[in-house]
């Protein structure tokens, strides 16, 4: 993939916060004055301070003087915090939230103890990193990413600024010192002044300038990191963080409504693609705002910092309960029931028999079907072997349960980065369990088969209407679902190993949650849409 131009590449961004932003104040050069350090990190240079080429400011200006209105914003809390509760996070359940791990001073020394050959920062980089891993309602399967800006020396005793960022394949919860890829921090800085860098460029300029060729891939929001000028980042895809910010138009007036009084400068800023368009808006964001605690990223997580780890880790747990205790506060005040119980799929109680039943004409008619579409489409793809589980789950049962299923469950993903482990939509199947043909095993299965090769159509259908837009330049992948909500049943997942299934199925189970704390919130959900 080559470079594209700025009007090019910043489209899809203005088409979609045209859309995001409803009125207020417009921002030029002017109104956005040049970025001052908050917290400046002792150890670095004055040349680390970040300055914008000609072209850069171009490129921001291409997307701010098209937008219709207010960009990103900040809000102003220096009040007394209020204090902070553990509540439940489901708006159809009472589950009660466990307490976030607490920062142990005793812990954190065994971890640099454990390494003493590494910088003691690395260490509790590690040491936060895994307790915010620790949380599958913070990050789940190698989704978010925390770093460290350190000081190392080269092999010609030149002493240089690295960002040690959470490497590809490594997840947060069990990470190591070499899980973190050092990246050359200068030229990290410098590369937020081209007008344009593609996602292969952007990953070739991580890779060549690590300080071990044999280090993973740097995560894609490497540059987000360097941006922000304190010595620790975390970034995690909270849901109740995610909950606030999948709200749509709404999302910046219940966020400023929920951190009112807690004693946080909050910064929200539109979504926008990982990466160099991200990092451009967010640089945005801060030179604006210079004295935030914490960036929310609407549709998509939340970022904290501080100059120790303790203080980064604890800003992050400190927003999250924040956003909780909110949430907690509206689930309490509504009347009546969030989701309506659909009679037909709650005629019974599924047998084992049925459940194995659907569980192994599902793998077969998946067979049968990826057989079929290597042949049409004469593709080098391998037929594998096919595993489906049933993953038990009282709140998905109730959501496949109910009459609002069909609508709700179709419109996209919580956070864009699950997409990879789960496709954008899951696939209802409705296998009528107790119902005339639920005996009926032929019957059954041509049920199971329409309903997988409608979901095949639609995601053809998906995937060329949004390869169109991009030129063509995309490659199709397996069209198959990851995901089948069944009623009666509640959740499947299907995959070429266990592994994968269990992946799927930990995704879900965390986003009918945030689904419905959206709709208990505004009554509506408002993820990122599938042009982004």
């Amino acid at each position: 993939m080559g470079p594209v131009s700025s009007s090019e590449e910043l489209s899809s961004d203005i088409s979609w916060l045209e859309r995001w932003t409803s009125g207020g104040q417009k921002y030029d050069s002017k109104t956005l004055p040049g970025l001052r350090i908050h917290r400046p990190l002792s150890p670095l240079p004055a040349s680390r301070h970040m300055t914008s080429s000609a072209a850069t400011e171009r490129r921001l200006e291409t997307l701010l003087k098209q937008l219709n209105g207010r960009a990103c914003s900040c809000n102003n809390n220096k009040q007394g915090a209020a204090p902070l509760v553990r509540v439940c996070t489901s708006a159809a359940t009472a589950t009660t939230h466990q307490p976030f791990p607490k920062y142990d001073p005793k812990e954190a020394q065994k971890y640099i103890n454990d390494y003493p050959s590494i910088d003691p920062a690395l260490a509790l980089r590690c040491y936060t990193s895994r307790l915010i891993g620790s949380r599958s309602d913070l990050v789940l399967h190698g989704g978010g990413n925390t770093s460290v800006k350190l000081t190392v020396q080269n092999c010609v005793g030149e002493s240089i600024q690295v960002l040690g960022v959470k490497g590809s394949g490594y997840n947060l919860d069990s990470i190591v010192p070499k899980g973190f890829p050092l990246v050359d921090l200068n030229h990290l800085t410098k590369l937020l002044n081209l007008p344009a860098l593609s996602d292969v460029q952007m990953v070739n300029e991580l890779r060549t300038h690590l300080q071990d060729n044999e280090s993973p891939n740097p995560s894609v929001e490497t540059l987000l990191h360097a941006l922000l000028p304190a010595k620790f980042v975390d970034h995690s895809h909270a849901d109740a963080i995610v909950a606030l910010a999948d709200l749509g138009d709404q999302s910046e007036t219940i966020l400023r409504e929920a951190f009112a009084g807690s004693g946080i400068e909050l910064g929200i800023v539109p979504y926008a693609k990982p990466g160099i368009d991200l990092s451009l808006v967010c640089t945005r964001m801060y030179r604006a705002n210079p004295n935030i605690d914490a960036i929310i990223l609407l549709q998509h997580g939340l970022v904290t910092w501080g100059n120790t780890a303790k203080e980064s880790y604890e800003m992050h747990i400190k927003c999250v309960e924040i956003a909780l205790q909110f949430i907690h506060s509206k689930v309490q005040q509504r009347t009546g029931p969030l989701l309506i119980p659909n009679a037909t799929a709650m005629a019974g109680a599924a047998t084992n028999n049925q459940r194995r039943l659907v569980l192994v004409l599902i793998r077969g008619v998946l067979s049968n079907l990826e057989q079929q579409h290597n042949q049409q489409h004469n593709t080098s793809h391998k037929n594998h072997r096919w595993i489906v589980k049933h993953r038990p789950n009282q709140l998905v049962l109730d959501f496949c349960n109910s009459k609002q299923l069909a609508t709700w469950s179709q419109i996209g993903t919580i956070t864009p980065d699950h997409v990879i482990r789960t496709k954008g939509l899951p696939c209802v199947l409705d296998v009528d369990l107790f119902g005339s043909v639920h005996n009926d095993t032929a019957a059954v299965r041509q049920k199971i088969k329409a309903s997988i090769q409608h979901y095949v159509a639609q995601y053809h259908q998906y995937f060329q209407r949004n390869n169109d837009r991009v030129g063509g330049k995309m490659i199709e992948l397996d069209p198959f679902p990851r995901i089948f909500l069944v009623p009666g049943l509640g959740l499947l997942t299907a995959g070429r190993s266990t592994k994968e299934c269990n992946i799927s199925a930990d995704i879900y189970v965390q986003t009918v949650p945030v689904i419905l704390n959206c709709y208990t919130l505004i009554d509506r959900y408002v993820p990122v849409p599938e042009e982004r």
